[in-house]
């Protein structure tokens, strides 16, 4: 018989009765520390291979353990890190020259 037609719908209290990959996980924290680390070392990289050299790296790899699943999230995450660190490369960049007159 189908659910509605007299029968319950059992409810499971320990959080496992969702489908794998649906599953609410208790990361927040964790996930928070690693995007402040990885905006700290984003914006100490020195130059835009460097920036490349850390992307490939380490930016890769977390964006497997926090569980993005898809290619076009894990491309978005490295995007994001990529532009992000140009930028502050750029402002520096400025900085150095305004320093340097």
């Amino acid at each position: 018989m189908r659910i509605g037609q007299g029968e319950e719908e059992i409810f499971n209290s320990s959080g496992n009765s969702a489908p794998p990959g649906f599953r609410q996980m208790d990361k927040g924290v964790h996930n928070s520390n690693i995007m402040k680390s990885l905006l700290l070392d984003c914006c100490s990289v020195r130059s835009g291979s460097e920036l490349n050299n850390w992307i490939s790296t380490v930016v890769r790899q977390v964006a497997l353990e926090i569980g993005v699943s898809s290619n076009n999230g894990r491309d978005a995450v490295e995007i994001f890190f990529f532009e992000l660190g140009m930028r502050h490369l750029k402002a520096k960049m400025v900085v150095d020259r305004t320093e340097d007159e």
